[in-house]
């Protein structure tokens, strides 16, 4: 009996939470079908593992369905899925199409149906069938075919185009590809049986891995397979004497960029294993594939996409901040890591235990709900809605942050009631310092209650008897310690951190302006009062200083009325404010700073900031040290009154002053 892919995610989720119920609608969401397939899948595994053997392991009852087995059933049943060859693998319909689709992008030569029936164990008249639904997938992508049943089918198609698309469609099956081939499914049989790639797979990750070490990259496992997988394809048509065309324009900027240097370091490492040629045309397609998938060094905000997401992330959190008034999350190293998080799941939503997610959100409600009412920032990023499962994954990244930085909060104090005597409070006080990280206080009896409540020693009282004494954190356990009474102490010791977290963040001090900034602010960079009629005008008065004293170069301006033009005016990041700049490869000479105020507000179109009172023209040369800068100067923008005070200055020398009172 084959399963296909539907039939073994099926598997999966259920065992994902052992001894936990799951309704049929949940499993239908979490899986993207009706629960009617829920249902076919279940009664498809029932029989599945009765032919192992296998009986009562998957329990049914009217709030759903239990997953029972035990680790060695479960460890046989996922040995078992793994045995099965590439012809007795039943694919699913779309897990044909897909095949089908890479089989013809993996050759120039025509495929016939004969052949087509042959690979993927189906009837010609499936086939056929399949085939329009091919032909509707590559017009998607403006590729055609005729449909010759005689000759073979074959694509009309550029080099970069089939690795473009291979990429595309093989992307969101990256997250079920194990890459060290322990792991049998529909993607290591698609990448690894149709595609090829297991020869290659070991020097390829083995390289990449040196230049994750050599270029000092910090990437999550989504990413690393994108750049895995990427120059997998692109080493193979190589080895095949397949190059990208010369025809295909590339940014010649990733030549001299972090990208380029790590595209040269792989295409070198590969050619001195595979022996084949390559130019500058598959250097430039490899390093634009690595910046794409952020394989590079973001933290040099390199491209104008970059400085785009950074300055997105960092309002996001800045309202995270606002909203929770918790330490800073907006250091550089956390944004960074974020911005890498949030590039991964453009293609593929994270998994996320659900019951570990259940427990931060419990322990976290303030936070998540926080996430959720400011989400709309980073959707626009991503270009789409988040999932449930993207928003607690980021709620996972911001929580962590905010312990990071949270001082180290002390044990809580406990004081131990028993009423059956010292010995059993003495033996209970030891179980709990087992078990717990508690300090224990005191060891007493009931009796002596209203003499501890007049201490303030403690900050929980855990008692053997029931006790209601008020405005007292009080747990009512059994001698024995109980799982019952471990829960509630867990969740009473939760409580008394928050508590404590809390009072330790008020306490925190915001930081005052840069005082790098300081070094380029001067009347000279001020422009005053010069009419302006657009948005992309003013983008032009503002650079004039910095033009005139050569400090940026005239393509400075273009490239920053490219960068509003393609991701909206994100840098209109606060109301009346806009912190206008581009990438360092763009064109800048030095750090440099300049300040335009209109005489009357000028639309930039942003749906919440507009219009803008003051555009500040920003130019980054070191972006490890200089962006600290600007998320300096945009935290002192985001607070309304020093906002509005220096919006209200009546001269350059009155705005420099106010400027300088906070450097």
């Amino acid at each position: 009996m084959g399963i296909n892919k539907k039939q073994r995610d099926f598997f999966h989720e259920l065992i994902r939470q052992r001894e936990h119920c799951r309704s049929y609608q949940d499993l239908s969401e979490a899986l993207g079908v009706s629960t009617r397939s829920i249902r076919n899948y279940c009664q498809f595994f029932e029989e599945y593992l009765f032919e192992m053997g296998i009986s009562n392991v998957i329990k049914h009852t009217t709030a759903g369905i239990t997953y029972a087995g035990t680790p060695e059933q479960t460890n046989q049943i996922l040995s078992r899925i793994g045995e099965s060859d590439f012809y007795e693998y039943h694919l699913s319909p779309d897990d044909r199409i897909l095949a089908i689709v890479l089989i013809l992008l993996d050759t120039t030569v025509p495929v016939t149906v004969m052949e087509l029936c042959k690979t993927l164990y189906v009837s010609r008249a499936t086939l056929l069938n399949d085939m329009e639904k091919v032909r509707l997938y590559f017009e998607q992508f403006h590729i055609f075919f005729n449909p010759s049943t005689n000759r073979g089918y074959n694509l009309d198609i550029t080099e970069s185009q089939r690795q473009e698309i291979i990429c595309t469609t093989c992307f969101p099956y990256l997250r079920g590809w194990n890459i060290l081939g322990n792991e049998m499914g529909t993607s290591h049989f698609l990448f690894e049986n149709i595609l090829h790639l297991s020869e290659l797979l070991p020097h390829i990750c083995q390289i990449i891995q040196n230049a994750e070490r050599i270029y000092g990259i910090t990437v999550t496992d989504a990413i690393y397979k994108q750049a895995v997988f990427t120059a997998s394809i692109l080493c193979k048509r190589l080895t095949q004497n397949q190059m990208i065309e010369d025809s295909l324009h590339l940014d010649t900027k990733l030549y001299h960029v972090s990208a380029g240097n790590i595209a040269r370091f792989i295409l070198a490492a590969l050619q001195k294993i595979f022996s084949f040629s390559y130019g500058d045309k598959e250097i430039l397609y490899l390093a634009w594939h690595l910046h794409l998938c952020h394989f590079d060094l973001l933290q040099n905000f390199e491209h104008s996409v970059d400085l785009y997401f950074y300055m997105e992330i960092q309002q996001f959190l800045r309202e995270i901040e606002n909203e929770l008034h918790c330490p800073t999350l907006r250091e550089e190293y956390f944004s960074i890591m974020l911005i890498r998080h949030l590039w991964s799941i453009r293609n593929t939503s994270p998994e996320i235990d659900a019951s570990m997610a259940e427990d931060i959100i419990s322990y976290y409600p303030d936070c998540c709900q926080a996430i959720k009412k400011h989400i709309g920032i980073i959707e626009k990023c991503i270009g789409r809605t988040c999932t449930v499962a993207e928003l607690h994954s980021i709620l996972i990244y911001v929580v962590a942050e905010i312990e990071r930085q949270t001082p180290k909060i002390s044990k809580p104090r406990a004081v131990v009631l028993c009423h059956t005597g010292i010995g059993t409070a003495n033996f209970l006080a030891d179980r709990l310092t087992e078990t717990f990280n508690l300090d224990i206080s005191e060891v007493t009896t009931i009796h002596r209650l209203s003499e501890i409540l007049e201490k303030e020693h403690y900050d929980l009282l855990i008692s053997t008897i029931p006790l209601k004494p008020p405005n007292v954190n009080c747990i009512t356990v059994s001698p024995n310690l109980t799982d019952a009474d471990i829960i509630s102490i867990q969740r009473a010791i939760a409580t008394v951190q928050r508590t404590k977290r809390l009072n330790s963040e008020n306490q925190i001090n915001t930081k005052h302006l840069d005082s790098r900034l300081s070094e380029l602010l001067c009347p000279d960079h001020i422009i005053w009062n010069v009419p302006c009629e657009s948005w992309q005008k003013s983008i032009e008065i503002a650079a004039g200083p910095l033009l005139d004293a050569d400090e940026i170069l005239p393509g400075y301006l273009e490239a920053v009325r490219l960068s509003v033009e393609k991701n909206g005016p994100y840098f209109v990041f606060c109301p009346g404010i806009a912190l206008a700049h581009a990438a360092p490869t763009d064109g800048v000479n030095k750090f440099c700073c300049s300040i335009y105020k209109p005489p009357a507000p000028i639309a930039f179109h942003h749906p919440a900031n507009d219009p803008v009172r003051l555009i500040i023209m920003i130019g980054i040369t070191d972006a490890k040290t200089q962006i600290q800068s600007i998320s300096a100067l945009m935290n002192f923008f985001s607070k309304k009154p020093l906002r509005e005070q220096l919006l209200s200055a009546s001269s350059p020398k009155e705005m420099i002053s106010i400027l300088l009172k906070y450097c």
